[in-house]
């Protein structure tokens, strides 16, 4: 039975810990597509189902994978082919570029076999086999001690477990106790326990320094790139908008996402989350964007301009009625926002801003983006961060 949703992670798993050859930085998705003669559109559309990935398709990103050294070994070739139902390359394959550098895994097993000991190993005696018979010279030692020694041994044990013990498991209980701190929170928790139990969960799954283009494969153009440790975002004066995807970062439904941002000319900027898909240009596509400008003006955009609650200052726009923005072109922002089924919440700076209720799209595409006002904008971001919620 085929499950493309496997073979995606682990294409994508294989790929992100190989290196280029030239520059030796990590591979990205766009390098296997190049290698096997895809754009990376195409490869994303066939692994994300939106296109016909088919045998010959499977085997050459199999294929590429080796060619970029992501794939070491055969059985990992054929644990890929085997999660999309592919029959085995042919013998004749194996022997050719680039899969005959793969190690067999018979040849694996031999060098294993050939590195065990030559003697047999001690096979203990099963729990419900006779107790084996002590050393002679063990048995007198035990035997030849007083009787008050014996109990002063017992006694010294069962101390020494004693402490073991109390020293051992309130660190237990220290090292368990934050994970269960960060519990969903319910329908009574107040805005700053879901900001909270958001920023506190273990499992975060993204946290990029965006200093340079890594495995999510930033869109790098005119409009967006990596500069001086950060990533910057232009609109020029004859754009409104400029997004900017992590083409590679996986779909999220419910999640924080959290950013640092500096507005450094002009406009606003912010993030795009639960994206329909990563196209530009496709007018119709459903997206979800909070803008914050340097005023500390923001608004919600989910799909179609919903209205905020904080003070209003034009049009679909509001203020903060907390001072939670620095309000100064150049000042670095921290702005979270929380999406949780049909709630978005937005905080900037560790303070709740305001929130909004929408149900367009439950899951989606993340990215950046800035706004501008007939007027030329520039955004920087950096550390960006990602944490979805525990199942339980």
């Amino acid at each position: 039975m085929k499950d493309l949703e496997a073979f995606k992670v682990r294409v994508k798993e294989y790929t992100r810990q190989a290196h280029r050859k030239l520059d030796g930085k990590l591979a990205t998705m766009e390098d296997l597509a190049v290698t096997i003669g895809f754009t990376r559109e195409a490869l994303s559309k066939k692994l994300n189902g939106k296109s016909l990935l088919d045998a010959r398709d499977v085997r050459n990103i199999v294929r590429g994978l080796a060619r970029l050294d992501a794939i070491t070994s055969r059985s990992q070739a054929k644990h890929l082919l085997d999660l999309m139902d592919v029959a085995d390359f042919e013998p004749v394959d194996w022997d050719g570029e680039p899969l005959n550098k793969l190690i067999s895994k018979s040849k694996v097993d031999e060098a294993v076999i050939d590195a065990l000991p030559s003697e047999p190993p001690v096979i203990l005696p099963l729990a419900s086999d006779p107790a084996p018979i002590a050393p002679k010279h063990f048995q007198s030692s035990i035997s030849g001690f007083p009787l008050r020694r014996k109990w002063l041994i017992i006694l010294f044990l069962l101390l020494f477990i004693s402490s073991i013990t109390l020293y051992v498991l309130p660190r237990y209980r220290l090292i368990i106790s934050p994970r269960d701190a960060c519990s969903i929170p319910s329908s009574t928790d107040t805005v700053k326990d879901i900001y909270t139990s958001a920023t506190c969960k273990s499992k975060q799954v993204m946290a990029d320094p965006l200093h340079a283009q890594d495995s999510y494969a930033w869109d790098q153009n005119d409009q967006c790139f990596f500069s001086g440790g950060a990533y910057h975002i232009i609109v020029p004066k004859t754009s409104f908008v400029s997004e900017c995807f992590a083409q590679e970062a996986p779909l999220f439904s419910d999640f924080a996402l959290q950013v640092d941002m500096t507005i450094r000319q002009g406009g606003s900027g912010g993030l795009l989350f639960r994206a329909e898909n990563t196209d530009t240009h496709d007018t119709n596509a459903v997206v979800y964007r909070v803008p914050i400008d340097d005023n500390g003006s923001y608004n919600f955009y989910l799909g179609e301009d919903l209205p905020c609650n904080g003070p209003p200052v034009g049009k679909d726009w509001c203020r903060s009625s907390q001072n939670a923005f620095h309000r100064t072109l150049g000042k670095k922002n921290t702005i979270t926002v929380i999406a949780l089924g049909n709630t978005i919440y937005l905080y900037s700076n560790g303070q709740f801003v305001d929130s909004a209720r929408n149900m367009f799209n439950t899951t989606g595409h993340i990215g950046l983006f800035a706004n501008a006002y007939h007027n030329t904008v520039e955004v920087l971001f950096s550390t960006f961060k990602v944490w979805t919620w525990n199942s339980a």
